[in-house]
């Protein structure tokens, strides 16, 4: 019989991209612009990445650090929004938007088909959904994890910043995205520190995103909340000298 010719399938080889390898599938790379510093981690295996919530959920946040640790994880960056007091000193208790983990309506507390949310999501199959849909439609459409934020990145490969900066200002930032071979990307930029990295508007955000092939991209909550840890250790350096608690976080589960 004829020998099987197929080539074999070719394995990315992501340090020729300039990453370099924490374990096997997951990677870290510096990068940095113009008064600005930051680290993309890319997961080769979208299945690993999911979305959990402080342990005491509706009182009392947690910080990154913690929340990785509680779930087992290896590592993760903070996720979405929540309720913050009037000089930004909430204990991250109240989540504000849509929350979903582990297919489950964590907020609002039932599901509505009447109020649209700026969904960042992950489905069943590992894909991030970027959608404003009601909190039914991602439950009828197995979103397994989800936050709310604005605004989208990169929706389909194209950046949706046209002009300008994205009016944000200068802050820390963090984001997610996922190429369209599936890995996905943790952002985030350090800001406001002077002699390390005073922060960046959204345009950095998504040439970053586009420059590591991003097809799908949004913004996650930033300024204080941004953090990026692995194992026990930070990769980034938030910019309070310490991490503020937060509500939840897009976390990777070992393999």
């Amino acid at each position: 019989p004829a020998a099987d010719s197929r080539p074999e399938p070719v394995k990315p080889d992501y340090t020729a991209e300039g990453y370099e390898e924490l374990e096997h599938g997951l990677y870290l790379k510096e990068v940095s612009g113009s008064g600005w510093k930051g680290y993309v981690m890319l997961v080769a295996d979208p299945m690993r990445v999911k979305l959990v919530d402080t342990s005491k959920q509706y009182s009392c946040g947690e910080n990154v650090m913690t929340m990785v640790a509680n779930s087992g994880a290896v590592a993760g960056i903070n996720g979405g929004g929540f309720q913050d007091g009037a000089n930004y000193d909430s204990n991250g208790g109240m989540p504000a938007g849509m929350l979903i983990e582990d297919s489950q309506l964590v907020y609002p507390y039932h599901a509505d088909d009447t109020i649209v949310y700026n969904m960042i999501g992950i489905n069943k199959d590992g894909a991030l959904v970027l959608r404003h849909c009601t909190s039914q439609w991602a439950l009828d459409n197995d979103i397994v994890s989800a936050v709310t934020f604005q605004p989208f990145l990169v929706v389909n490969g194209e950046g949706l910043i046209k002009n300008g900066t994205g009016g944000w200002g200068l802050a820390p930032r963090t984001a997610i995205g996922q190429r369209q071979t599936g890995e996905i990307l943790f952002l985030v930029v350090d800001g406001r520190q002077v002699d390390w990295s005073i922060g960046c508007d959204l345009d950095v955000l998504q040439e970053v995103m586009l420059a590591e092939q991003a097809y799908n991209a949004a913004m996650l909550d930033g300024g204080s909340s941004t953090a990026m840890v692995h194992e026990d250790t930070y990769i980034n350096r938030p910019s309070l000298g310490h991490e503020r608690w937060i509500n939840n976080a897009f976390v990777v589960m070992p393999e």
